[in-house]
């Protein structure tokens, strides 16, 4: 880094760490030292740089331990976590008062919020600073300023609505995941639900969307993967 004449003033330096890089020469600093301003990390050197281009009213020191990049969870369920040790895995089901889809499916967006800042706090706490929800969240809006509010990172796509109608969705779980593509003018939606293990019933989750499109008629079949099925594999119509 260049060392500017005058000294700038930032609102933290760490200084004495053992810093790791990701620039394109990824250099690593064994005395080296950050410069932080507001949320973004203003320089990056060796401590001696830092110290003489920059003042805070905090320093901390790291006593030599390793300054990294933050981690990145590619994917995690950031607010299943909330639930965690209430229901039996699939190899080992139990029986409870309350399934797991029950439990999803009353998820509030108040729910979702203190779930995510307490998943967004131990990974912190791990050193991970983004993460990516698979399309598991009902209120995007609620969980992106819980993990904001953290001071983590949350990348999330999983419904598209197209103009002037029509919506597509893809939902990852852990047993799977849900499609849905819909043709409104068309008075039509397509659904398809890929589900493993014992724990989730695939045709209660058919009729429960049976029920809330309000579907005058529907139509259901069962593949089995793996296997390609001849079209009278049909199990159920309305």
């Amino acid at each position: 880094m260049n060392t500017p004449t005058t000294p700038q003033t930032c609102d933290l330096i760490i200084k004495n760490g053992f810093v790791i890089t990701v620039d394109p020469e990824r250099h690593v600093y064994r005395s080296g030292a950050l410069a932080i301003l507001g949320n973004e990390i203003a320089a990056v050197g060796t401590e001696k740089e830092v110290l003489g281009a920059w003042r805070a009213d905090r320093t901390v020191d790291a006593h030599g331990g390793i300054i990294h990049p933050g981690f990145i969870d590619p994917h995690v369920h950031i607010v299943h976590g909330s639930c965690r040790g209430i229901f039996g895995t699939t190899a080992t089901p139990t029986a409870t008062p309350v399934s797991f889809a029950d439990w999803k499916a009353d998820v509030t967006p108040d729910d979702e919020h203190i779930a995510t800042q307490l998943a967004a706090l131990e990974m912190l706490r791990n050193g991970f600073t983004c993460f990516v929800e698979p399309g598991t969240v009902f209120d995007g809006d609620a969980v992106a300023s819980a993990a904001e509010a953290a001071g983590a990172t949350v990348v999330e796509a999983h419904f598209h609505e197209f103009k002037p109608i029509g919506v597509s969705g893809f939902v990852v779980i852990t047993e799977s995941h849900l499609a849905i593509h819909t043709w409104p003018e068309h008075h039509y939606a397509a659904v398809d639900i890929f589900t493993c293990g014992q724990v989730l019933q695939p045709e209660r989750a058919a009729q429960e969307l049976v029920k809330r499109l309000e579907c005058k008629s529907s139509t259901m079949f069962e593949v089995k993967r793996g296997f390609v099925l001849p079209p009278d594999n049909e199990i159920g119509s309305q």
